[in-house]
């Protein structure tokens, strides 16, 4: 054995070696005219050559796979970038519009707050001035029954007739500003109709349920602070009616009544309400239609109070 065979047997320990380790020791007993030596390792050649070639074949397909999960990879993440950029901008502009909407929604809360306390203050105005125009008409009717006394009587007669008319101007002014107060100021007014809900609320029987547990809340009458609520809230909102029912001398159940006819209550419910039983109630009223609007029956009562 040759240096050369020594060397070709040798690269046969290694896998990727063998081809050229059959093909050196093929052409090596080729130039020795070894037949079966040259049938042997020509068939071995084939072999590992085959194999080498399949091995190759399928690097190269593993390869192009591999460029193609790369490009494929790259659109996506391409995409995804893109969409993660019309999310930040979609999420941008909904911040900016909540923010304002939320500006404005306090702008609105602000100018609410603002109209609400101006019309307090101009329900303050009517209502003191109502009450000073009341006490100055009291003033005059006592005057004229001592005009005809002496002369300085008729000048502070006519003195104080001036100041009524003038009162009275301003009154309707004030009236007319009540009239036509802004939405906001009436949108405010639905926020108390509360107290009228709760009274509607109490003169009623109610069963609740907890669970299993089965409660029953029985109808009642309103509280004292109950009242001074619905007294503030009517004062408030509907002050040429409140001033109405103070210029009539009335008791107290009456001008309960009053306040709860205005509201739509039905007798039953005033009963309740005002711990009275339904035949007192029929009676308030009527003494009401007659003594405020001259009226033979109570039926009208309601639609002449909500016409005040």
């Amino acid at each position: 054995m040759d240096s050369a065979e020594i060397q070709f047997r040798r690269l046969q320990r290694f896998k990727a070696n063998l081809v050229d380790a059959y093909r050196g020791l093929l052409i090596l007993f080729q130039q020795r005219h070894e037949p079966d030596s040259i049938f042997k390792y020509a068939r071995l050649y084939e072999d590992a050559l085959g194999l080498y070639l399949d091995d190759t074949k399928t690097q190269a397909i593993t390869h192009s796979e591999g460029l193609y999960d790369y490009s494929r990879q790259q659109q996506t993440a391409h995409r995804m970038e893109r969409w993660r950029n019309v999310f930040i901008i979609a999420l941008l502009i909904a911040i900016v519009l909540i923010l304002v909407l939320y500006a404005y929604y306090k702008k609105q809360q602000f100018i609410k707050e603002v109209q609400h306390l101006e019309y307090e203050k101009l329900v303050e105005r009517y209502t003191a001035n109502m009450e000073k125009l009341a006490e100055m008409q009291n003033d005059v009717a006592v005057l004229q029954q001592e005009a005809f006394k002496n002369e300085e009587t008729k000048d502070l007669l006519h003195s104080k007739e001036k100041q009524i008319i003038e009162l009275e101007n301003l009154v309707d002014e004030l009236s007319g500003l009540l009239r036509y107060a802004p939405s906001n100021s009436q949108q405010d007014c639905h926020k108390e109709t509360e107290i009228i809900d709760k009274f509607h609320y109490i003169c009623k029987r109610h069963i609740e349920t907890n669970g299993e547990r089965i409660k029953t809340i029985p109808q009642r009458k309103a509280t004292e602070k109950e009242w001074l609520q619905l007294r503030r809230y009517t004062r408030l909102y509907y002050p040429k009616f409140y001033h109405f029912l103070q210029e009539h001398k009335m008791s107290e159940l009456e001008f309960k009544v009053c306040l709860l006819s205005r509201y739509g209550f039905k007798n039953a419910e005033m009963a309740v309400l005002t711990s009275s039983r339904n035949q007192s109630i029929s009676n308030a009223r009527k003494i009401l239609a007659e003594n405020l609007f001259g009226l033979n029956s109570a039926y009208e009562l309601n639609k002449h109070l909500l016409e005040i």
